[in-house]
């Protein structure tokens, strides 16, 4: 059994919706976000699940909708990083 980050990202992987496009947004953000001191590394995750649970993630079946979950995972994932921001290392 999978459980934690790992867990989700298998999840999100074989569900076929948006849901990968979220995870990957939130990854990216979370990462720059670390790498620019801002957040730290123990809290990725924190801001990828944050992402996942506040983005929904309908279907895949056009571009649109894709950049759409894209787009509002990189606003939640960013407000994230902001509230984690003085835990930053």
């Amino acid at each position: 059994m999978t459980t934690g980050a790992a867990g989700s990202m298998a999840t999100v992987t074989n569900s076929g919706t948006a849901a990968a496009a979220v995870l990957n947004a939130a990854n990216e953000i979370a990462v720059a976000a670390f790498l620019a001191g801002r957040l730290r590394f123990t809290r990725i995750p924190e801001v990828i699940e944050a992402a996942l649970e506040s983005v929904p993630t309908g279907s895949a079946d056009d571009l649109t909708s894709v950049l759409d979950a894209d787009a509002r995972a990189r606003a939640a994932a960013t407000s994230s990083v902001v509230r984690n921001m003085g835990c930053a290392a």
